[in-house]
């Protein structure tokens, strides 16, 4: 599995590919962006020498998933397409980074920064509280206040675990079609 780091990475330059209504990108701009966008965080940081390997890792789970396959153009670049669904998928991904209060880097911030992780912390709650007032038959056993941090990290948990359940069922899909075509 590739590191979350890197998968957030490429998960953004692919979500902007497909914003901007193209469904393909060449896998050499693919890495150079991920790498630019380690240095644009990072103060002094640079990507590392396997950072074309991680991406790589990146895009085999993305492929895993069915949402991008790499093939070679006709000058022989490998270039990243978009499946439909994923095309979609990317179109609709909103990454939003949040920085985990334990972590060295929010304790770094300044208070600019800080404030703008509180106003990026205000509009999911917003969007998040928008949805239970929408569905309020729905959740309301759950809908008190002092509940809604705990909700939140049980929504993110259960679409990260069908994540990882949509991935692995496209690995078993294609290995019993290769056992198909193998008969």
């Amino acid at each position: 599995m590739p590191s979350i780091n890197y998968q957030r990475r490429v998960r953004t330059v692919l979500s902007t590919v497909a914003k901007n209504d193209q469904n393909t990108i060449l896998l050499l701009d693919l890495v150079d962006r991920v790498k630019d966008s380690i240095i644009l965080e990072g103060e002094g940081r640079r990507a590392g020498p396997r950072a074309e390997y991680f991406v790589q890792k990146a895009l085999k789970r993305e492929c895993l998933a069915a949402r991008v396959k790499i093939v070679r153009d006709r000058n022989e670049n490998l270039v990243v397409n978009l499946s439909p669904s994923g095309f979609r998928y990317f179109q609709h991904l909103d990454i939003v980074v949040v920085l985990d209060h334990r972590e060295s880097k929010f304790r770094k911030l300044t208070v600019d920064q800080l404030q703008k992780e509180t106003q990026i912390l205000e509009g999911i709650l917003d969007e998040v509280l928008k949805v239970i007032r929408i569905r309020r038959d729905r959740y309301a056993a759950t809908a008190a206040i002092e509940r809604l941090p705990g909700i939140v990290t049980e929504i993110v948990g259960t679409v990260e675990r069908l994540e990882e359940q949509y991935t692995d069922l496209n690995s078993i899909l294609a290995e019993h079609r290769r056992v198909e075509r193998a008969l």
